[in-house]
């Protein structure tokens, strides 16, 4: 991982780098700091997974939020405007992907 994206998104590696897991899903919803990576072409920041298709949720350069990555139909959606709405999202069941 480059030094790059810890200068980009503190708020990850600040209060995130940890993850977070969904007891109710049996889910690491956003990685630890070791899963996390950057994508093959270095445009973005893993963070998490919603646990289907291979979907990630990721920051984008140049993309403010959170954004989750459609593998199978190679797009982007946002999904949140930072890590606490996502957080908050998931677990209230708000966050439908």
């Amino acid at each position: 991982m480059s030094l790059a994206w810890e200068t980009k998104v503190p708020e990850y590696f600040r209060y995130y780098s940890k993850g977070r897991y969904d007891p109710v899903a049996h889910l690491q919803f956003i990685y630890a700091k070791n899963e996390a990576h950057v994508s093959d072409d270095g445009n973005a920041f893993c963070i998490g997974r919603p646990g289907v298709d291979g979907l990630e949720f990721a920051y984008r350069n140049g993309h403010p939020g959170i954004w989750i990555w459609y593998p199978l139909d190679d797009e982007w959606r946002k999904v949140a405007d930072d890590l606490p709405s996502l957080e908050q999202d998931w677990m209230s069941g708000e966050l439908k992907v």
